[in-house]
């Protein structure tokens, strides 16, 4: 009897995951989690999990000057985490893959008590 092999949790298997689309869509998550990943950029998103925030109001939560806030903020808006809308000369900002929330909050109760409570939920 041929051995077939297993798809993983997303259903793949190995033939499949070599493909261009394929790699492609990997590298757009990996993006997407390197954005996320910096220190400012996670904050960023957790601020506007709690609600839409004017750029004002994210640059000075921070010590940094607020270039680099946005710098940070064009990071996250290329990739579609966030999403922006001009009101006069104020820019407001919200988080669009609010997706990401329940994600972060599960690595926060892994990074607090050292395990995820996820699969009790399931």
């Amino acid at each position: 009897m041929a051995e077939v092999e297993a798809p993983d949790a997303v259903g793949l298997t190995a033939e499949r995951v070599n493909c261009p689309e394929r790699e492609r869509m990997q590298q757009g998550k990996a993006d997407i989690l390197k954005a996320i990943a910096h220190p400012v950029r996670l904050s960023i998103v957790e601020m506007l999990g709690e609600r839409e925030r004017c750029a004002c109001e994210i640059g000075d939560a921070f010590p940094c000057d607020r270039t680099t806030v946005s710098k940070h903020l064009a990071v996250l808006k290329s990739l579609g985490v966030i999403e922006d809308r001009k009101e006069g000369l104020y820019i407001h900002y919200r988080l669009r893959m609010t997706c990401l929330l329940p994600f972060l909050a599960c690595l926060e109760r892994v990074v607090r008590i050292g395990a995820c409570e996820c699969e009790k939920e399931e």
